[in-house]
């Protein structure tokens, strides 16, 4: 739902028509979408609240005029992430609209529509699993019966259209793929005949169908719903837009994966052709996880060539880097670019930032989160400290000589992974090999395939963190700091990736090894310094800041020290 749907399409009728309650009840809600064309979504809870008020005061508490309102408090409710309300909001309307109206009029559907997806949300916001288990189940509960008053009233329409394609992908998404494809099914008949081929809603679905028949285990191609959908992309966007794109590569790897090479190599082909026309505009910030088929296709006909362009203009990709600036877009639409919120997505960022060596792009994005802070919450504030104190490791770092530039990231490889993270490899003969291959992944001089991870080190390292127990990890770390080289951006890497998990997930049970391996060995020691506190306990984090004093050389992003300590 948008905010031009919302409350009876901003009409002014469930309000009171022509009535003076209606004209002042629509006054207060076009103040609060004033604001939202801001983007100010506080400042429009005001006026919210007030016409609501005025409703139950004037109307009654269970009336028309207050479903209304209830319906824009919901939708900013949904807006600014507060999921609960908004269901109990939307469930208060649905109750109004139902004893007003009757449980099949149109006001009541749509909004049991919206109750569905508010739920829904909410059941994805939660790590409660039981929460989480109720609302998506009272989601779909509330879609079928919404489903069943468009039945019974004999409408079908573009509203039935759009519920069933919404409920169905919910029910993919949540595991329920053959609960969905029914749904998927009747919704892009529905669309193709009502909206049209092109049209966006119709595109989606007959992806979302495709995508259920390829992953859902049915005796049933994908490859004509893919070619539904890339079709009716093509009518109205140009081959290099993402979504023909992301179509045209789920049709080439069907149809590979189905033995239909040559229909497969076409398809391939003109991706390949778009991702290597410099005037095609591609953007390497989107994700492409179709990069690998791609490059898969080309070491598999020999075109070694076109492979290596395409692998040297992948490198720049960085998926932390561009989910972060994601959430940043989405952060700054909800709160505005100098909230409080937006700082926190700005820090995220950062730290992504960083971690590509982009060092001038991650201080001047901390530079702004700190300014942010300083403006809302005052200089003395932690949150400003703590940013002031990333600022200053980033300045250090940034006067490190910089990375060697990487050159490709390898696409497509045929050798399988050698060091899978559920094998366990830190427990057998693989061992001295695994320690070796991180080592090599974190040693950016010694390749030109920065933060490729070709044989599985660096994810076996991370499952270690999970699946290992005390002894097992101690003897690793200590065997992998052994190891490695006396270079500052792979002990850091080690500080803040094994070292920092052993630490905060054993806590007080192992605190006492390491300050005596610290005090033993200078090297172990500079390495602790780059832990920061992760999941540890107060008292554990004591010890480990009082080690860090200690150190004569610490790494560079060692936490710096305030008065207090």
């Amino acid at each position: 739902m948008n905010q031009e749907s919302v409350g009876g399409e901003g009409t002014g009728e469930g309000a009171g028509g022509e009535s003076k309650l209606g004209e002042a009840l629509v006054r207060l809600v076009e103040k609060a979408r004033a604001c939202w064309e801001r983007m100010a979504w506080e400042e429009s809870e005001g006026p919210l609240g007030e016409a609501l008020q005025l409703a139950e005061a004037e109307a009654g508490p269970n009336s028309p005029p207050v479903a209304w309102a209830l319906e824009y408090t919901a939708w900013l409710a949904m807006r600014t992430e507060r999921y609960a309300d908004a269901v109990a909001d939307y469930r208060r309307a649905l109750a109004i609209h139902e004893a007003t109206a009757g449980p099949d009029h149109p006001a009541s559907i749509s909004t049991r529509i919206e109750l569905a997806g508010a739920l829904f949300v909410l059941g994805g916001a939660t790590d409660d699993g039981a929460v989480k288990e109720s609302a998506y189940r009272e989601a779909d509960e509330q879609a079928v019966r919404a489903i069943g008053a468009f039945d019974a009233s004999g409408r079908e329409d573009l509203a039935l259209a759009e519920c069933l394609a919404e409920t169905g992908w919910r029910r993919y998404w949540i595991g329920r793929l053959a609960d969905a494809e029914p749904l998927l099914t009747r919704a892009l008949s529905l669309l193709e005949r009502l909206a049209g081929a092109a049209d966006e809603r119709t595109t989606r679905t007959a992806l979302r169908l495709g995508m259920t028949y390829e992953n859902g285990g049915f005796e049933i191609d994908a490859a004509p719903c893919y070619r539904k959908a890339l079709a009716g992309l093509e009518e109205r966007l140009h081959d290099a837009h993402p979504n023909v794109l992301d179509a045209r590569a789920r049709l080439a790897r069907r149809l590979r994966d189905t033995g239909r090479e040559d229909e497969s190599a076409a398809h391939f082909d003109r991706i390949v052709a778009v991702l290597l026309d410099d005037a095609s505009g591609i953007d390497w910030g989107i994700g492409r996880w179709y990069l690998d088929d791609c490059g898969q296709y080309l070491r598999d006909a020999g075109r070694l060539d076109e492979l290596e362009d395409l692998e040297v203009r992948a490198a720049g990709y960085n998926v932390m880097e561009e989910a972060n600036r994601e959430q940043l877009e989405e952060v700054e639409a909800r709160h505005g670019h100098d909230s409080v919120e937006y700082a926190g997505a700005l820090m995220n960022l950062a730290a992504a930032l960083g971690y590509a060596g982009k060092r001038e792009e991650a201080v001047e994005a901390v530079e702004r989160v700190s300014a942010i802070l300083r403006a809302r919450l005052g200089p003395d504030d932690p949150a400003v400290v703590e940013a002031e104190e990333r600022l200053e490791m980033l300045r250090k770092s940034a006067e490190l000589p910089a990375d060697r530039p990487r050159r490709r990231r390898r696409l497509g490889r045929e050798e399988t992974k050698p060091f899978g993270g559920f094998s366990a490899p830190w427990a057998d003969e693989r061992r001295a090999d695994l320690i070796r291959s991180y080592l090599d992944t974190l040693d950016r001089s010694a390749g030109d395939e920065e933060d490729d991870d070709p044989s599985g080190a660096q994810m076996a390292v991370t499952m270690l963190s999970f699946m290992a127990d005390a002894d097992e990890q101690w003897g690793f770390l200590l065997e992998l700091i052994a190891a490695a080289p006396d270079d500052a951006q792979v002990l850091q890497a080690i500080a803040a990736g094994p070292l920092e998990g052993f630490l905060g997930r054993f806590d007080g049970e192992v605190v006492d090894r390491v300050v005596t391996e610290a005090a033993r060995d200078p090297k172990f020691r500079r390495v602790l310094s780059g832990v920061w506190k992760h999941g540890m306990s107060d008292p554990v984090w004591d010890r480990i800041r009082a080690v860090q004093k200690t150190v004569p050389d610490p790494l560079p992003e060692m936490r710096p020290f305030d008065d207090a300590e």
